[in-house]
């Protein structure tokens, strides 16, 4: 009697757990499925890079001309940094071709995590890397005579805009000469990990990856071979040399001492 009971008990539960896997097993299936469909994968390619040499150069994003509110947002290492207030100045919108389209667009929104001073050493930011967010939106056609004629909204568009790099790290060994002086090709390189391109009106988020190709470093003797191709999202930044220091001081000095023995004569003579 209790050996019919336990098979039949056996039996009971093998089929109950038959029946949670065969009803759960679609059900997770289609849950599954909807964590994608609700986080909106990349459709576009957008390309990004730093254009230019040295501590003044320019920060290009493309957007997709489709995009209504566009967001760019990135961390940007403590080694670079934006002059806001000429940045809002002095940025382009470029459509396919060159046209600039800014005025279809409002004007540019630059937010950061942290202020960015412009004058601050490297080792005065108190940061590591500030957390940034530019931001524009296409005006509606009827506040724009032109924009009902803007660029075909299936291109790419490209955000053009200034950016400075910092001097970050500075040579304390190298004895002063004049050879290290006005020969030195010492750099570090600092890159811009990634930036991240959205439409915040659809959700839409385009792949973005640095350009394909980077500027070529040249030394003063001009070997191509020691100086390959540098990615797009990087920039070396010239390392100066610490026992430099007193020298430019002294030389400025002696030429600002000079200036005013000059207007000195000069009026003296008169």
């Amino acid at each position: 009697m209790g050996r019919c009971c336990g098979s039949a008990t056996a039996v009971a539960v093998w089929l109950l757990l038959f029946f949670v896997v065969t009803v759960a097993a679609p059900a997770a299936a289609t849950g599954g499925g909807a964590g994608p469909r609700a986080a909106q994968a990349p459709t576009d390619a957008c390309q990004w890079g730093l254009r230019g040499a040295g501590f003044h150069m320019q920060f290009a994003v493309e957007f997709p001309l489709h995009y209504e509110e566009v967001e760019i947002s990135f961390e940007l290492p403590r080694a670079f940094f934006f002059d806001a207030a000429e940045a809002e100045q002095l940025y382009t919108i470029t459509a396919p071709g060159g046209v600039e389209v800014a005025g279809n667009y409002t004007s540019l929104d630059i937010r950061s995590k942290f202020f960015f001073d412009i004058e601050a050493p490297a080792f005065r930011v108190a940061y590591e890397a500030n957390s940034v967010r530019l931001g524009f939106a296409r005006l509606p056609p009827a506040t724009k005579g032109a924009a009902a004629a803007g660029p075909s909204p299936a291109g790419k568009g490209l955000l053009l805009l200034p950016i400075h790099a910092r001097y970050e790290a500075v040579d304390a060994v190298t004895p002063f000469s004049f050879r290290a002086f006005f020969n030195r090709e010492s750099f570090v390189r600092r890159c811009i990990p990634e930036v991240d391109v959205r439409d915040n009106k659809t959700a839409a988020r385009c792949h973005t990856l640095p350009a394909l190709t980077g500027e070529e470093n040249r030394g003063r003797s001009g070997s191509a071979a020691a100086w390959p191709k540098r990615p797009s999202n990087c920039q070396d930044i010239p390392v100066p040399l610490l026992s430099s220091l007193p020298v430019v001081y002294v030389a400025l000095l002696a030429l600002q001492c000079t200036g005013a023995a000059v207007v000195v004569l000069s009026l003296l003579r008169v």
